[in-house]
């Protein structure tokens, strides 16, 4: 769908209307529809994408909802600069915007970490102005962040002696916790660590989509706290994929600023 069929799809969702008369006078709606004019009237961003695992029947207005704007020029065939907006309109979910990446060949959508995001939360009486400047300001934040990304593209792992698994191993044990698993069981999946004939190349950023990819979608053997073996599930809550997705992030530019500048700097 485009991002008019989109609203239409969602309006109930999108509109923030017909707030519980529980929630008290402090609660200053910021609804979600009037994000996604801001952002469409700037002519930099395209909604592509809404997600919301289980709209509630009986008052959708407040089930969690996450949408994705692709940037209009910071795109190729490959891969977009993203934005992603996370609302509910429960009277006290905050509003979280983050910039990040969507992958085509995967379909992966990768929200990175704190720094390239704001958050607010509906009881400000100037929420609705303080959102635009917020939305400003990851829009500068994901400039920066596509920079990072092409930085990730250039650094060749093998090309400088690093071992792709061990590099991608030790980005995992940082964040497997978050799945409740051990690191110690992941290696008996030969699977895990292979990568789609798209991303075969050894780059810090092939190895961070490989990871991010089987993390989300699970799929791989691990062994549990009892030693029986299991397959992971993919994980579909939408705040369990934000906080593994920056976690991830995190890792992994963590590794990257150990590593020498001379690695990719021309």
């Amino acid at each position: 769908m485009n991002s008019e069929q989109l609203k239409q799809e969602y309006a109930a969702l999108l509109s923030g209307g017909h707030i519980s008369p529980e929630v008290t006078d402090r609660y200053h709606v910021v609804p979600t529809i009037d994000i996604v004019d801001y952002l469409e009237q700037t002519n930099e961003w395209e909604l592509v994408h809404i997600e919301t695992p289980n709209v509630r029947k009986e008052n959708p207005f407040t089930t969690k909802h996450m949408l994705r704007f692709d940037h209009c020029y910071y795109r190729n065939k490959n891969r977009a600069l993203s934005l992603y907006v996370i609302n509910s309109h429960n009277g006290k979910a905050a509003v979280k915007i983050m910039a990040g990446f969507f992958e085509f060949v995967c379909a992966n959508g990768c929200a990175v970490g704190d720094y390239y995001a704001e958050r607010l939360t509906h009881k400000r009486i100037r929420a609705a102005m303080q959102t635009i400047d917020m939305l400003a300001d990851v829009t500068r934040k994901a400039i920066e962040l596509h920079k990072v990304g092409e930085t990730w593209q250039v650094i060749d792992l093998q090309e400088h002696g690093l071992d792709r698994v061990s590099f991608m191993q030790r980005a995992a044990k940082e964040v497997l916790p978050l799945r409740n698993q051990s690191i110690e069981a992941i290696p008996s999946d030969s699977n895990f660590y292979v990568p789609r004939k798209e991303q075969s190349e050894p780059s810090v950023w092939n190895c961070y989509q490989t990871l991010q990819e089987k993390l989300i979608r699970g799929g791989y053997d691990y062994i549990n706290e009892a030693g029986k073996r299991r397959e992971a599930r993919e994980i579909k809550n939408i705040s369990a994929k934000v906080k593994l997705n920056e976690a991830l992030f995190n890792a992994v530019a963590k590794q990257v600023t150990a590593l020498p500048k001379t690695f990719y700097i021309n």
